[in-house]
């Protein structure tokens, strides 16, 4: 199985609780919806904390997140961590390839 990732260089915003979030615009979730729907292929977001990656499928994050006006948040602690080199990377494809 191929999947798709979508890689984010955007700023950790605190949601009213003050957790540690990302946001994505509603446009940009219903093109990479239409997207991996169109291609038959699993869409991943990957957003760098640091040094570490953090990663969370796209379905994930509209399960998750939650939206306020046309933006929706998903708070860190809902991504997958632990990848720092190429190896847990390969680690993270064949973990989700399977699956």
């Amino acid at each position: 199985m191929t999947l798709a990732f979508e890689v984010k260089n955007k700023q950790t915003h605190l949601d009213k609780f003050g957790n540690k979030c990302h946001k994505l615009e509603i446009d940009e979730l219903d093109g990479l919806e239409n997207f991996s729907r169109d291609m038959s292929m699993p869409v991943y977001f990957a957003f760098k904390d640091g040094y570490d990656w953090l990663f969370i499928s796209l379905e994930g994050f509209l399960k998750l997140s939650f939206g306020y006006k046309n933006e929706f948040y998903i708070q860190l602690h809902f991504f997958e961590r632990g990848v720092k080199s190429r190896s847990d990377f390969d680690n993270f494809i064949n973990k989700h390839k399977a699956s």
